[in-house]
């Protein structure tokens, strides 16, 4: 499994997935009540109304459409998956103007509001996928490398067992699959030797046949280890916290992005409800916090050079916190202040924006370096297992036919002898009994040798007594 290419992101089951569409919906709401002031609605309730209705719209044709074109492929060009979310930013923006027309004081502009909604699709919507999908193959990465490991583990133990004790195991596992099998072939032979007739030697040489052949397979079969538990059931029991148990934290020059996307979201509608004065308080604030979000890794950096664990989640909850306090402190204090004014309501706006690009942006860089080194950890971790599979694969096959070499003469041998033995006695039990009682003698005495040389074998083996495995 190798890290998640570009294509396969923003191309993939997540860029139309519904997850992510419902999960925009209570991101957008805010954003569309917000702006919705501009055109002075009958009440809040209608800007709800819009924002839902919007948000239905966009499902039809992304969802919808996406679910219909992946009909036919899993990963979708790249071109085709954006020209879906543009056209959901144009019938976005035609639902917006076809509400406003009825319960508001004023009616949105097509051709603004178009605008606006690619400019911010273009910096929230392919990172929100991107993180999701990151994160989705991060689970997959995980639990394959725990598959792996666990697998490399055991090879490594076993590969410790000498040839002799590989050998042993192997004479182990013969002993105890024949022993029973051959005394109850031997109680049955003594119980009906006396009425023994064709069909019940026709049977018995079927047994003894099947006997034969599985020691053949016992010895000769592949020694595969016990399969690993399927790929997806060990991704779901990977837990959020070990997905973000990663030792780095956000870089510099995703605080650009951040800022770029909180100002696209928040600044365009600001300028159209409120004084000019507004939007250049935000952007300040914006600004001043993407400052921080660049200078802070640094810091960062130099306590985890100090040996001062540092994990990625506990440097974007730490960076958020700073920034979203810097961005409501400079609201509050530089005059006049946004927060005792009627604009207050873009403070709320500013911070979430603010917090919510941080988010996406940081898990989307962060878990996408993370997952580029566990997929080269893990490609080094198959190429050590498949070396050593080999190695004791070869060890095996060494072991499996000195066996084959022991077991063929004395005990294969000595059942095909009493496969015969009991053919030739179903064909003469009712023409000659006395060679027929011979004949079962002599199969008997074939079973009873075929005993004693396992239990020989297990003696040389160092198994003690295998009558009773």
């Amino acid at each position: 499994m190798s890290s998640l290419s570009a294509r396969a992101a923003f191309g993939g089951a997540w860029s139309t997935h519904w997850t992510i569409w419902a999960g925009l919906y209570p991101v957008t709401l805010p954003f569309v009540v917000y702006r919705d002031q501009a055109l002075r609605p009958d009440s809040v309730w209608w800007s709800v109304g819009s924002a839902t209705v919007q948000h239905i719209a966009v499902g039809l044709v992304v969802v919808g459409v996406g679910a219909i074109l992946r009909r036919r492929r899993s990963i979708l060009p790249v071109g085709v998956v954006a020209t879906l979310w543009i056209l959901a930013c144009v019938v976005r923006a035609a639902v917006a103007y076809a509400v406003t027309a009825v319960g508001y004081a004023e009616q949105s502009s097509l051709i603004i509001d178009t605008l606006i909604w690619l400019g911010i699709s273009a910096l929230w919507v392919p990172v929100t996928v991107f993180a999701v999908a990151q994160l989705d193959q991060r689970r997959l990465l995980l639990a394959a490398r725990d598959i792996t490991t666990d697998a490399l583990l055991s090879e490594r133990a076993e590969g410790e067992e000498t040839s002799q004790q590989l050998q042993a195991r192997l004479l182990a596992t013969v002993t105890a699959q024949l022993t029973p099998v051959l005394a109850d072939l031997q109680a049955s032979l003594n119980a009906a030797r006396r009425r023994i007739t064709g069909s019940t030697a026709a049977e018995l040489s079927m047994r003894i046949s099947r006997v034969h052949d599985e020691t053949a397979e016992l010895v000769e079969g592949e020694d595969t280890p016990d399969p690993s538990p399927a790929l997806l059931e060990r991704a779901e029991r990977v837990t959020f916290r070990r997905a973000f148990e990663i030792t780095t934290v956000p870089p510099a020059r995703m605080a650009a992005l951040v800022t770029l996307a909180t100002l696209v979201g928040v600044i365009p509608d600001t300028v159209r409800i409120y004084e000019p004065i507004v939007p250049l308080q935000v952007a300040l604030a914006v600004t001043a916090s993407g400052i921080l979000l660049a200078a802070l890794p640094a810091l960062f950096a130099e306590r985890a050079s100090r040996g001062k664990r540092m994990t990625h989640l506990r440097a974007t909850v730490i960076l958020q916190a700073v920034a979203v306090a810097a961005a409501a402190v400079i609201l509050a204090v530089i005059p006049p202040s946004v927060w005792s004014s009627a604009q207050w309501p873009v403070v709320p706006l500013t911070l979430l924006a603010l917090a919510l690009a941080h988010t996406l942006y940081s898990v989307a860089f962060i878990v996408a370096d993370a997952n580029a080194d566990d997929s080269a950890a893990l490609r080094a971790a198959s190429a050590e297992l498949d070396a050593v599979r080999g190695q004791r694969a070869e060890r095996s096959r060494l072991a499996r036919e000195r066996m084959a070499q022991l077991m063929h003469g004395p005990i294969q041998g000595r059942l095909a002898a009493c496969v015969m033995a009991l053919n030739f006695h179903a064909e003469m039990v009712n023409s000659d009994p006395a060679r027929a009682e011979a004949t079962l003698d002599a199969v008997l005495e074939h079973l009873q040798a075929v005993t004693g040389e396992l239990q020989r074998l297990g003696a040389e083996a160092g198994l003690g007594d295998v009558r009773h495995p």
